[in-house]
């Protein structure tokens, strides 16, 4: 795992585990408005995407693993919705 902070983006680069959520959030809890650019991860834990949904930055690139793009992507390009409460 790596993570480069550049001017405005955070670069995440290779395995991303659930031990590397720490580093991520402080990324982005410094780095708030910053773009997250995911063309060199190979892997993101649950965990590294629940943290992306939850601070919700800008996500850029095409990343090599076909997961990543073919489901991850279009989950964390999703307009964030609040639930829908059914009551009677």
């Amino acid at each position: 795992m790596s993570v480069v902070i550049e001017k405005d983006r955070i670069l995440i680069q290779g395995i991303y585990g659930a031990d590397d959520v720490e580093v991520l959030m402080s990324a982005l809890r410094a780095h708030g408005s910053s773009i997250v650019d995911l063309s060199e991860a190979d892997h993101l834990h649950t965990a590294i995407l629940q943290v992306l949904l939850a601070f919700r930055p800008s996500i850029t690139g095409t990343p090599r693993d076909t997961f990543i793009r073919a489901w991850l992507i279009p989950i964390l390009a999703a307009e964030p919705t609040s639930p829908q409460w059914n009551t009677p």
